[in-house]
């Protein structure tokens, strides 16, 4: 069937999507506890999705709930970002590969150790942890961020506004006594 209907080949045209733009390099949490104790390691986890522009970097930011947020930078581009950790590829890709290596498709992987040449590499999916200390007691906000190889920060840059959503993930933390 011939037709000219947009949602034969974008069935997210109504929902702020744009199926031609490259894929966008973004962090999110999997892991931010919701209440700890001032003094104590704070373990967080997340992904990061490795898009077009690479992946140089994963951010965290700790900030209370209180604290008087700069009208000129929505981005938080001078907020005191601290770096995560960006985990290694696994030995083990598991998924019934042989060996639990990669193939030498595409031409990412060394064909002799299985592993990628480059980590993390584009169009990936990557985990990411930071462990912080909890400050003083209070409600405060957590958010993370990637900066992609070209050192642009998430969520920039944003040319038309259908050019996928990556906005800056925020968690809430209450931090007691």
């Amino acid at each position: 069937m011939l037709t000219s209907n947009h949602q034969a080949n974008d069935t997210y045209a109504l929902w702020n999507n744009d199926t031609v733009s490259h894929l966008k390099t973004y962090a999110r949490f999997i892991h931010a506890p919701k209440n700890v104790k001032a003094g104590q390691p704070v373990p967080i986890t997340g992904v990061a999705q490795v898009g077009m522009s690479g992946l140089s970097k994963v951010q965290y930011w700790l900030s209370p709930q209180d604290a008087a947020l700069a009208d000129d930078d929505p981005y938080f581009t001078r907020a005191e970002w601290e770096d995560a950790d960006i985990l290694p590829p696994p030995d083990d890709w598991g998924g019934g590969l042989p060996d639990g290596k990669l193939p030498a498709v595409p031409r990412q992987i060394d064909t002799s150790t299985g592993k990628p040449h480059r980590w993390p590499m584009r169009g990936a999916v990557v985990h990411w942890a930071a462990l912080l200390t909890a400050p003083g007691p209070g409600k405060y906000d957590l958010r993370c961020r990637t900066i992609d190889t070209n050192g642009i920060p998430q969520p920039m840059p944003r040319p038309f506004p259908k050019s996928g959503r990556n906005i800056i993930q925020k968690v809430r933390i209450i931090i007691e006594k």
